[in-house]
């Protein structure tokens, strides 16, 4: 489908315990890292802890026995799921220190930190000055939650300084009532959003509340409003009105970009939204329109601090990324765009280890796609050898068009001594995936006899297929989706003329 929107990401959590270390220490970003030994290092008895550390970040598999075996010479093996419990405590302290102003909330968070220390000292006017900061961070940023919280400390404040001012305490639980209202209207808009996407996948009734959402009135916060343009974007979908839904995404496109400093703070919706935008002016073909967002978003992306570059900002990137090569292969602008691609290519190489594995996945393919297209074949093969190599099964569509992309970047290349090897390894991963079809047959027996037949009988070999591909559309059973990824009529076609 073509109209997603990533409002959530599901994580895939480990069974047991055994590798979650393994698996955090791994996520880690070279700049992360830097700090952990820094912070890990400033005592004798910590420095055990950054060896263990250091041997874990070496294992490609995590393997406990060969840890222990490593360090079988010191005392803390005999109580090695300790040092584990320690050592992942102290990773994550050191992830508090290096991101402790990562977002406003958890800059608010370290403030109310400082709130309760302060307290416990009696500081009294300090912790005053801390409530305050806290409270013009919250406020500006929507902080419902730690508002909340801010208001408890300033009761106490008031009820230490004045016990008998009964009028404070009323005052401030009005004020917190006013806050529940908003969270309320919250959730009830994130229920609704739920609501109108399970009418979408899970065939449900609609919700009784999407009258809601015959007016942005009823949204009654930043992020209510937000909820609000993406729940009406999913039922146009689901009512079969591509249209009117994506002019319910350019409105919330336009309120975000109303708000800068909100932009700055939580670019994932925005960058997500955008994203859906583009992919429908892409399936609309209006390509103009789907490059001028992408360069704007990309605008965005180079305004994000280091320190604030998360998964979900690789995740978004990238999918953005993938979108403008498919505005490139799509509109046949390839040449034109040359300089993008490489910068794309950049883009993948140096930062390959922190792109999520299906993005990944997809660029390899995109990339492999194009430089056949441009006639660079040994950078195609070079892509199309890294999906060959995955062992996954994942994504089985783009693992099976790689492997006939592979086929014809050998033939292009001459090298049709391997064609048979590879057409055999190609029937074997239809078969074992299950994915037999006329199309794909036509094309194993194509390569099987090209890589027989001497070099002045593949014209007719190649006039032969696309008779074939006509005589398959004439029967509607040719699949123009695989087309989308790889235009085999048009390469049978340049091979015939």
């Amino acid at each position: 489908m073509i109209f997603t929107l990533e409002l959530y990401y599901i994580m895939k959590v480990s069974k047991g315990k055994s590798t979650q270390l393994f698996e955090l220490i791994k996520s880690l970003s070279p700049a992360e890292k830097r700090y952990f030994r820094l912070f890990s290092t400033v005592s004798v008895e910590r420095s055990d802890y950054y060896d263990v550390f250091k041997a874990i970040d070496g294992q490609e598999v995590y393997d406990e026995r060969l840890i222990k075996e490593k360090f079988s010479d010191r005392n803390f093996t005999a109580q090695f799921h300790v040092i584990k419990n320690y050592l992942k405590d102290l990773i994550l302290r050191a992830l508090r220190n290096f991101h402790h102003k990562a977002s406003k909330n958890g800059e608010v968070k370290d403030i109310l930190r400082n709130v309760e220390i302060l307290n416990n000292k009696e500081l009294y006017n300090l912790m005053d000055s801390e409530l305050s900061r806290a409270e013009r961070i919250a406020v500006e940023y929507e902080l419902w939650e730690s508002q909340l919280e801010i208001l408890d400390w300033r009761r106490r404040f008031g009820q230490h300084i004045n016990p008998q001012d009964h009028e404070i305490v009323r005052k401030i639980s009005v004020d917190q009532e006013k806050i529940l209202a908003r969270i309320e209207n919250k959730l009830t808009y994130y229920k609704l959003i739920a609501d109108v996407a399970s009418s979408i996948y899970e065939n449900t009734a609609p919700g009784k509340d999407e009258s809601l959402l015959e007016d942005i009135g009823n949204a009654k916060t930043f992020e209510s409003k937000i909820l609000h343009y993406n729940s009406v974007y999913f039922k146009e979908i689901r009512d079969e009105n591509g249209e009117k839904g994506a002019e319910s995404l350019s409105e919330f496109v336009e309120f975000m970009e109303s708000f800068p400093n909100r932009l700055t703070e939580s670019p994932g919706m925005y960058a997500s939204t955008v994203n859906n935008l583009i992919s429908y002016e892409i399936f609309s073909r209006n390509f103009r329109k789907a490059g001028e967002r992408i360069e704007k978003l990309k605008e965005v992306y180079a305004s994000i601090k280091a320190g604030k570059r998360t998964r979900s900002f690789f995740r978004n990137i990238s999918r953005t990324y993938n979108l403008e090569l498919e505005v490139i292969r799509d509109s046949l602008d390839v040449p034109e765009h040359s300089n993008k691609v490489l910068e794309i290519e950049k883009f993948v190489l140096k930062n390959r280890m922190l792109l999520p594995n299906d993005y990944l996945l997809s660029f390899r393919f995109q990339l492999a796609s194009i430089f056949f297209r441009t006639g660079n074949f040994d950078r195609a093969l070079k892509w199309v050898n890294e999906i060959l190599e995955i062992r996954e099964e994942t994504r089985l569509d783009i693992l099976l068009h790689a492997r006939f992309l592979n086929l014809m970047i050998h033939y292009e290349k001459s090298n049709v001594f391997v064609l048979r090897y590879f057409v055999d390894s190609t029937r074997r991963f239809i078969r074992k995936s299950g994915g037999s079809q006329p199309f794909y047959d036509l094309l194993l027996k194509f390569f099987s006899r090209i890589g027989k037949a001497p070099v002045f009988e593949h014209g007719q070999h190649f006039s032969d297929l696309m008779y074939e591909f006509e005589k398959l559309e004439e029967a509607g059973k040719f699949p123009s989706a695989d087309l989308d990824y790889v235009d085999y009529r048009s390469w049978v076609q340049s091979k015939v003329t």
